[in-house]
């Protein structure tokens, strides 16, 4: 049997390696950012959009110059020195990180874009001069067509980006410090500059070689083409839904670094096959309707998102697979599509264009894709996901789409088969998506607001006479309406021990909550202690919910709570305040600001606490087996730094509970019969008798890591408990200060933290 040449298997030539190298490390350097940046300014939607966006800018900018200069200067050798240039940088990130973000840690900036300067210094420059590969390899492949070569280029190092993002997230983040990945990238861009052969040494590779006395040789201003305009805001949307599928997804499977790294991998991947069918087919059949009929064909699935993501979400998360790897077939079906069609579009663009040259074109049309990509991050970042539902922005995404596809439907020739029946078709689906009610599940019980975070989907719900406050549909904190400063849940009673850890309680003058929720502890303190109270909450919504339904509002106007807008570790790096006892309350099952949990942390805590001060850890765990791997990884982090430390599970069972650590200052130990003694003698405003019961006295931690900053592999530390229910206890109605009253495990309830 004959075979075709074009499915003969060959070596890669040097031009795709170059392509697949840059992509690989390009995606490698995303993914490190945002580990790298978190200990300065946290990992939220802000701090990941941030990454996202400086990334696509350095390769927009990277992909138009470098496609302007490909036709003249396209070689080897200049690819060899991009790839040395951009592994002497990774690799002086492994020696500077630290001090290049010192250096940017003061800008005067709003709080949603002060990670922007370390950003941008850190790994702008790498990603630029990874972005003039892919003009580059386009102007040097033996593919024939502008589309073709730039979607078999474009796509190559799409494969690369998607082995950057899922190595980089499974395999290195968990495995190895900041340093050695940063030295690994270096290697590895060495590796493919030698395998390239000898650099060219050029000053013209820098330099644009052009005669700018010449005023003839300037372009003229122009209105952008249909083609341009389609890749433009298939860009945008393409990003748009990318940033959106940490929200969406987010709520079912957490925020975790695994969830972002299969949300980046997964859209890299159907672009990657958008790319390279689109290559194949746009010298053939790249028309104006063809290319209109992508984007109404990616209108109709978002148009599907909106209608049935509850429903589409549920589907998925029977599948037996890894915790680690479970958000995958929920990415792929919700997102995947829509993300594969956007990614055809650029190659059509691409054979559509105006530009002339393999290289100029291609690198055109991708720049101008990815300007669309950064316009998308952005504004789903700090615009939109603040702003609106998830419904909402999908129908703008799904406006964008179908207003550029109409366009390009009225303006293609005559002689052409205008998509227009499947326009009207498509347009009616997305305004019935919209108009129709929601197939997914709602939460029993009155909402009584509801609105997106920067960081999560809010709602307050009253049921009977408990207030909840939901974060990504699960239960946060709960508030008797009667008797608002009744516990309801069972462990926060022990929010309370550190007043019998204390040598003396009347000298806890000053108390700091990292993480509000619906405020229960620092409003039983305040009602309870004469002590100053101090709240970090990072996220400003949730700060506004408990002012408005927790009755916050009171106790800030007489002073005696003191809320910030802030991260924990961000305030107590800008505080000058000491602290008696200091409680951390911002841990979920599935979500753990790992620059919260090290070495680096407690040490900066130390610094922070008095002669005698206490940090007091909340966390969700279980009391030992795989499912403890957290809890004891961070009490043996905690030992590096305190002499003591005691700890609490609230649940006399084996399984997914609330774990109280509490480390102290001082040397000398108290026994739990100390414990039992004081609680007789001292009125501290509850009785923990039956708390002190769940002392554990020893906690082997022989198999579980030190956290530090340069490696905290949390997220690998919590997989064995994704997918476990959590056991949270409450309180009996008629819960005194004297008995803990009957508990109650509530089978529906959440894998996280309940304030």
């Amino acid at each position: 049997m004959a075979t075709q040449a074009g499915s003969v298997l060959r070596r890669p030539a040097k031009p795709e390696i170059a392509v697949f190298v840059s992509g690989v490390v390009s995606m490698g350097l995303e993914i490190l950012g945002g580990r790298i940046v978190a200990p300065e300014y946290g990992s939220s939607i802000y701090t990941w959009g941030t990454v996202i966006a400086v990334s696509l800018a350095a390769l927009s900018l990277g992909y138009h110059v470098g496609g302007k200069r490909a036709a003249e200067r396209a070689s080897l050798g200049r690819l060899s020195w991009l790839l040395l240039a951009a592994a002497a940088y990774a690799g002086a990130l492994a020696f500077a990180h630290e001090p290049m973000l010192a250096a940017t840690a003061n800008a005067p900036l709003p709080t949603r874009f002060e990670s922007l300067p370390a950003v941008t210094l850190l790994f702008g420059v790498p990603t630029y001069l990874l972005g003039f590969v892919s003009p580059y390899a386009a102007e040097l492949t033996r593919k024939d067509g502008v589309g073709a070569a730039s979607g078999h280029v474009y796509a190559l190092g799409t494969i690369g980006s998607i082995a950057g993002a899922f190595g980089t997230t499974f395999l290195l983040v968990p495995a190895l410090s900041v340093e050695r990945i940063a030295l690994a990238f270096a290697g590895v861009l060495v590796g493919g500059a030698l395998r390239l052969g000898r650099p060219t040494l050029s000053w013209k590779l820098w330099g644009s070689g052009r005669d700018w006395s010449t005023r003839a040789s300037r372009p003229v201003l122009r209105g952008p083409t249909d083609a341009e305009l389609a890749v433009f805001v298939s860009g945008l949307v393409g990003m748009g839904l990318e940033i959106l599928a940490g929200r969406v997804v987010g709520t079912q499977f957490g925020s975790s670094i695994f969830t972002w790294g299969s949300i980046i991998g997964v859209s890299m991947a159907a672009l990657s096959l958008g790319y390279h069918v689109g290559g194949k087919r746009a010298a053939e059949r790249a028309t104006d309707a063809r290319l209109a009929r992508l984007l109404l064909g990616a209108t109709a699935y978002v148009a599907v998102l909106i209608f049935a993501r509850e429903p589409l979400l549920g589907a998925t998360t029977a599948l037996p697979l890894s915790a680690r790897f479970a958000s995958i077939p929920a990415i792929v079906l919700l997102f995947g599509p829509p993300t594969y069609l956007l990614g055809a579009v650029n190659p059509y663009g691409a054979e559509l264009s105006t530009v002339e040259g393999t290289g100029a074109a291609s690198g055109h049309v991708y720049a101008v894709s990815t300007v669309g990509s950064i316009v998308g991050a952005f504004a789903a970042t700090y615009v939109l996901i603040p702003s609106l539902s998830v419904e909402g922005i999908g129908l703008l995404f799904g406006v964008a789409l179908l207003a550029t596809a109409v366009r390009i439907v009225v303006s293609a020739p005559a002689p052409e088969r205008r998509p227009t029946v499947m326009s009207v078709a498509v347009a009616l689906l997305l305004v019935s998506s919209v108009a129709a009610p929601s197939l997914g599940y709602s939460i029993h019980g009155e909402v009584v607001h509801q609105t997106q975070t920067p960081y999560q989907e809010l709602e307050v719900v009253d049921r009977g006479d408990t207030r909840t406050l939901y974060l990504d549909g699960k239960r946060h904190s709960a508030m008797d309406l009667d008797d608002p400063n009744r516990h309801v849940f069972e462990y926060t009673r022990y929010f309370h021990m550190p007043y019998l850890l204390a040598d003396d309680p009347d000298e806890i003058d000053r108390v700091l909550f990292v993480g509000g929720g619906g405020f229960t502890g620092p409003k039983r303190f305040a009602e309870e202690y004469n002590a100053t109270v101090d709240v970090a909450e990072i996220d400003p919504k949730v700060i506004d919910a408990a002012d408005r339904y927790f009755g916050l509002d009171e106790y800030r106007e007489s002073g005696e709570i003191n809320v910030h807008n802030a991260g924990g570790r961000q305030f107590l790096q800008e505080t000058d305040h000491t602290y008696d006892l200091i409680v951390m309350d911002a841990f979920k099952q599935d979500k753990v600001p790992f620059q919260l949990t090290t070495v680096e942390f407690m040490e900066l805590a130390s610094d922070r606490l008095s002669e005698d001060g206490m940090l007091y850890a909340n966390m969700i765990s279980a009391r030992s087996g795989p499912a403890s791997q957290f809890y004891r990884s961070e009490y043996k982090t905690m030992g590096e730094v305190f002499p003591q430390r005691y700890s609490f599970p609230t649940d006399d069972a084996n399984v997914v509970q609330n774990v109280e650590v509490i480390a102290t200052k001082d040397d000398a130990p108290v026994t739990e019969s100390e414990l039992r003694e004081r609680n007789r003698r001292r009125d501290i405003g509850i009785d923990l008798t039956e708390e002190i019961g769940s002392y554990q006295r020893s906690v082997p931690t022989d198999d579980v890591p030190i956290l530090r900053d340069d490696r905290a592999p949390v997220d690998s530390l919590l997989e064995p408990m994704v997918g476990q229910r959590y056991v949270v206890q409450e309180t009996d109605e008629s819960e005194s200060a004297t008995a803990a009253g009957a508990v109650v495990r509530d089978p529906s309830a959440p894998a996280a933290t309940a304030r």
